[in-house]
């Protein structure tokens, strides 16, 4: 019996023709798409800068546009409107600052998580339970403790109640396989009606809960460098620095970004995943708990199922358009809670609008700022014949007017040598920054370390003379005693 043999042969117009010794098979090939999206390599910093500068002005201009179209104002009196809202009085300078530090605080939490590619979406319900316990102790023992002993149980039982309430979705994704996104938005509602059950227990027959302690104050955060939140301020730009080093300059940071790449390398190097994802959804949880108790102690002094509006939920949008930056994470907050205090402005003074208005701002600046890394991360990638009939009509456009596609080949051409010129400029300013800071956080170092060995001395050399004089001032004592010993014995004798 023979053998058949197949001899495929390509044959044009995407027709593929298979001849064997019995039969010829003709199969049709697939129709290739007009064009498709490939990822990029990573693209230089002024493509980068440009596209979200693009994006930024877009986003500008549709609010603008918006708010023009609802509300008749011009652009100028729009912008008038929202920086006074914003900035127009130390009131709404001192609220923009602890919203942006709020919502701050809440993106650094999440950055860890998100890095590691644990889906973290219970920031809001972890912001709840660390403020259900804070209102608790304030509501029950806060009038019988001093005011640090207040602080401390406040901190310790906040951080704990975040960190546990996330570290519950986390044993369950390395133990069981849980979705975690599934798991921690569920629990958001677990401590949304935890927090309705405790309201409506302790405003018994009151409308509302109302302040808590609102006559002595018990466990309210003092005023911190003249400002009534100063601590959440001086809190917020410890966590950006600390989150900061913690994820570039340190082993556990190296470790969340192996796990978050690949778990299965970080197994094969010897990391014990199951207790990286553990510590670092508690750190999370517990920055976010650290939140609700600054909430209830200093912000708001009263326990709501509201409590810091949406920022649990936009957060989330923050810490991913920074790439888990927490120095980008600034701007951003800085810039959303800009536009809602500036749309609410606005608000005020129309009847055209309604308090929804600053969601839609939001929203718009969110979408151009999201929507904008697409084209920074992706490049799309033309059929065949898309490229033919372009150069078909690149070639008519050369034989009938070659000026043009000269002077837009030269306008290319010089683009390029600009863009590769300043790429060169900012390489090279950033290469003496980092030489600079180095030689600056040395010398810091030393002059630290110099201060700390010259206090160290003098201290040594007080406690040296302290105990000379203390040494010579029991020799004379114990001369003078013998002194007086020896007159009291002559006068005995006499």
């Amino acid at each position: 019996m023979r053998q058949r043999i197949k001899d495929p042969v390509l044959v044009a117009d995407g027709v593929a023709v298979t001849a064997t010794t019995g039969n010829v098979k003709v199969a049709k090939q697939k129709k290739q798409p007009l064009l498709r999206v490939v990822k990029k390599d990573r693209p230089e910093l002024l493509y980068r800068l440009f596209v979200r500068v693009c994006a930024i002005g877009f986003a500008l201009l549709i609010m603008l546009l918006y708010l023009k179209g609802v509300t008749g104002y011009s652009f100028l009196e729009i912008w008038q409107y929202m920086f006074y809202g914003a900035f127009g009085t130390e009131y709404s300078i001192n609220r923009w600052l602890r919203d942006m530090c709020m919502l701050l605080l809440i993106a650094v939490a999440l950055a860890p998580v998100f890095k590691m590619k644990f889906w973290n979406i219970g920031a809001q319900g972890q912001v709840l339970v660390g403020a259900i316990l804070t209102a608790t102790i304030m509501h029950f023992a806060s009038d019988s403790m001093s005011y640090s002993a207040n602080m401390v149980v406040f901190l310790i039982l906040a951080v704990l109640a975040g960190g546990i309430w996330a570290a519950i979705p986390a044993f369950f994704r390395v133990k069981l396989k849980a979705n975690e996104t599934l798991f921690t938005l569920m629990m958001n509602y677990i401590a949304i009606q935890l927090t309705l059950c405790c309201v409506d227990e302790w405003k018994g027959s009151n409308v509302s809960l109302g302040l808590l302690n609102p006559d002595t104050q018990a466990g309210y955060v003092s005023e911190l460098f003249g400002n009534p939140y100063g601590a959440v301020i001086l809190i917020a730009a410890i966590a950006v620095f600390c989150m900061s080093v913690y994820l570039n300059k340190t082993k556990h940071g190296f470790e969340i970004s192996v796990v978050g790449d690949s778990p299965n390398t970080a197994r094969y190097a010897g990391m014990n995943t199951f207790k990286i994802v553990m510590r670092t959804a508690f750190i999370s949880g517990a920055i976010c708990g650290l939140v609700g108790m600054l909430y209830v102690s200093c912000v708001d002094h009263t326990l709501s199922s509201t409590i810091g509006g949406n920022y649990g939920f936009t957060a989330i949008i923050v810490a991913w358009a920074a790439k888990f930056n927490p120095v980008i994470m600034v701007l951003i907050s800085m810039a959303i809670v800009f536009f809602e205090r500036g749309a609410a402005a606005v608000n005020d003074t129309t009847s055209a609008l309604n308090s929804y208005t600053a969601y839609v701002i939001v929203a718009i600046f969110l979408i151009f700022i999201i929507g904008c890394e697409f084209f920074v991360n992706y490049k799309i990638v033309y059929n065949e014949k898309v490229v033919a009939a372009y150069k078909k009509f690149h070639d008519k456009v050369e034989a009938k007017a070659p000026w043009l596609t000269a002077a837009c080949a030269w306008c290319a051409a010089a683009i390029r040598k600009f863009s590769m010129a300043i790429e060169k400029a900012l390489a090279y300013v950033e290469d003496k920054f980092k030489v600079g800071a180095s030689r600056v956080a040395r010398a810091a170092f030393d002059c630290i370390v110099d201060a700390v060995s010259k206090c160290v001395f003098r201290i040594r050399l007080w406690r040296a003379e302290r105990k000379r004089k203390s040494v010579g001032y029991i020799r004379h004592s114990e001369e003078n005693t013998e002194a007086i010993d020896g007159e009291n014995g002559e006068e005995q004798n006499d």
